[in-house]
């Protein structure tokens, strides 16, 4: 399987920094499959023609944000049958934090029906991630399960994150109600997902690829590394379950 992960979003572009930030994902994902990074100079149809899955880790600051033609081409991508991974973040604090990192993949999202809230979830207790786990978790879809015993996904762990929506499609993995949303300080409501599967077919406009959404994209950063975010791709079972849904979403499982 060949997987292009998106150059100009924001855990890529940390990464190409110090080959530190996702060298951990690229490892496990390169013993098995061709990882490679897109163009700096923005996605295109033709590019994306030579790969499975577009892998996206968050479009931000705004002057990384998804051009009207780069939608164009993963519209394009996805109807002939291609995998999208994307990969987003919370939303503003005001008064705390300015940083609204998950504007641009809204709209991205929204080509598929996806809606990424303007939310700022994690944990009631400050500093202290949270372990997605039981319930929360639709442990028999295929990302969940994995291709094997040794693949499955019991525990995903995050720091912080948006919220996901949506009517089609089915839930991965719903948020926990230990989780607030420091915008409202409302806790997480039914319906608000940390990630969504969506497998689209001939019979739909939007064409027939498989698109997965994830309110989280610093888990995927290396262990040791800090910034944007601690990483965290070896706790829990973060690193399979983002390997089993780029797999997913290029129809490997």
């Amino acid at each position: 399987m060949k997987i292009l992960i998106d150059a100009q979003s924001l855990q890529a572009s940390h990464h190409r920094r110090d080959d530190q930030r996702l060298c951990t994902l690229l490892s496990a994902l390169r013993r098995r499959h061709t990882a490679d990074f897109s163009s700096e100079t923005g996605l295109t149809g033709e590019e994306l023609a030579r790969y499975h899955v577009l892998v996206v880790t968050t479009r931000y600051p705004e002057s990384e944000k998804v051009t009207a033609e780069e939608r164009d081409a993963v519209r394009g991508f996805v109807s002939d049958g291609g995998g999208l991974v994307l990969m987003t973040n919370h939303a503003d604090l005001p008064g705390h934090n300015p940083h609204d990192t998950r504007a641009y993949d809204a709209e991205l999202a929204g080509i598929f029906g996806v809606t990424i809230e303007p939310t700022f979830f994690g944990n009631r207790l400050d500093d202290v991630p949270t372990v997605l786990a039981g319930d929360v978790l639709e442990a028999e879809h295929p990302i969940l399960k994995g291709a094997s015993e040794d693949g499955r996904v019991s525990a995903v762990l995050t720091n912080t994150c948006a919220s996901i929506r949506c009517e089609q499609g089915r839930r991965l993995i719903s948020l926990s109600e230990e989780m607030v949303d420091r915008r409202t300080g409302k806790r997480a409501q039914p319906g608000q997902l940390f990630a969504h599967a969506l497998e689209l077919s001939a019979t739909d406009s939007r064409g027939e690829g498989r698109v997965v959404t994830i309110a989280d994209s610093g888990f995927i950063g290396s262990r040791w590394t800090e910034a944007p975010g601690p990483g965290l791709i070896t706790w829990a079972d973060n690193l399979q379950f983002i390997h089993n849904a780029i797999r997913w979403a290029g129809r490997a499982i």
